[in-house]
């Protein structure tokens, strides 16, 4: 395995044994405890002792005050002590929230790159498929990751079975277990049980084919295959009905950057400069998403570069300029999620602010 071009592995992926070893290596990749807790104690520790030199300031504020008017240093002759007592206290509660906040927020990252054996190291997309192995489409190569060992998949003229293009930008697992490989010029799609790809040649009802870059992959619940290609608008393939429709959507932009179903299946469509769409039937019709209060666009004009369906009847979509919002299908509200974020330094300049403005 690993073997650029090579469609034989070494161990087979149907091997009970083989199957448990990427099970057990999905462990690589989840929050690492004994790292996460040591992280948390070195912040809670910087804060600290930020916290106590504050604290020293605030003594020689106080004793300076103090020595200045010769009072006794209690709270009635003396309130800037009770104002600075405070102001310290906020300090320490505050740090503490943002400490206990954050708690659940540091993970462990393991970089994979080509010093591991990726084929490249500008990754456009990530699959795991229902064995468990991890899918990276680059630039330069499809790669299975086990846990352990990369196996690359690389076009090669000499052999029949390779994928046709190495440049990889989209990736899906359909229904059979088959997965779908998007490029920047077409389709191809990789039979397991072959263990060998074939280009997705279908030419649609309209008289096209795919062949440009494919945006995105992804399924609905009938088991169709959607596919946004730049400039040819989407694509569906019914794979029972053999059957392949395009939508150009040019009275919109072809360019769609991302979709998604969400669970009544409307279909949410992302557009490059021209924001956020959505279609009940199909694409039959295809309206631009506004607010229920004012039917004002809230993403007109942007870019949007991912739309993932969440709980609680949400979407949650990522744009260049609005960062992540949520959308609430069931009261059509919009709020803004990237400034909910809490910088643990912005809280202690603050904290010196404070204190400064209490001495």
């Amino acid at each position: 395995s690993g073997v650029s071009g090579s469609l034989v592995p070494s161990s087979s992926p149907y091997c009970p044994a083989y199957t448990s070893i990427v099970s057990e290596q999905k462990l690589h990749i989840i929050p690492n405890n004994k790292v996460d807790n040591m992280v948390i104690v070195f912040f809670i520790l910087i804060n600290m002792i930020d916290i106590l030199l504050i604290f020293t300031r605030l003594i020689f504020i106080v004793d300076k005050t103090c020595r200045s008017t010769g009072c006794p240093r209690t709270p009635q002759c003396c309130p800037s002590i009770m104002k600075n007592t405070f102001c310290v206290l906020a300090c320490f509660f505050i740090t503490i929230f943002c400490q206990a906040q954050s708690v659940e927020e540091h993970y462990y990252f393991k970089n994979l790159s080509i010093r591991n054996g990726l084929s490249q190291n500008t990754v456009n997309a990530i699959l795991q498929d229902r064995k468990g192995f991890m899918w990276l489409g680059t630039k330069d190569g499809l790669n299975r990751y086990d846990g352990l060992s990369f196996r690359k998949f690389k076009h090669d003229a000499a052999n029949p079975r390779s994928i046709g293009n190495s440049f990889i930008t989209s990736l899906y697992e359909d229904f059979n277990g088959n997965i779908w490989v998007g490029t920047d010029a077409g389709v191809y799609i990789y039979y397991p049980e072959k263990e060998a790809f074939e280009e997705f040649d279908c030419q649609s009802l309209e008289k096209t084919r795919i062949e440009r870059s494919v945006s995105m992959i992804a399924g609905d619940k009938q088991g169709r295959v959607w596919i946004a290609v730049e400039a040819q608008g989407m694509f569906c393939y019914d794979a029972r009905q053999k059957l392949l429709r395009n939508y150009p959507l040019s009275e919109i932009s072809s360019n769609i950057k991302c979709f998604t179903f969400d669970s009544g299946g409307t279909l949410w469509l992302g557009f490059y400069g021209d924001g956020l769409y959505y279609s009940k039937d199909n694409l039959a019709t295809v309206h631009p998403y506004g607010s229920p209060e004012d039917g004002k666009r809230e993403f007109e004009g942007g870019v949007i570069t991912k739309i993932v369906q969440g709980n609680y009847n949400c979407l949650y979509i990522g744009s260049v300029k609005e960062g992540v919002s949520e959308l609430n299908l069931t009261s059509g509200q919009v709020r803004n999620l990237s400034m909910r974020v809490v910088n643990l330094f912005f809280v202690v300049i603050c904290c010196h602010i404070l204190i400064m403005n209490c001495g």
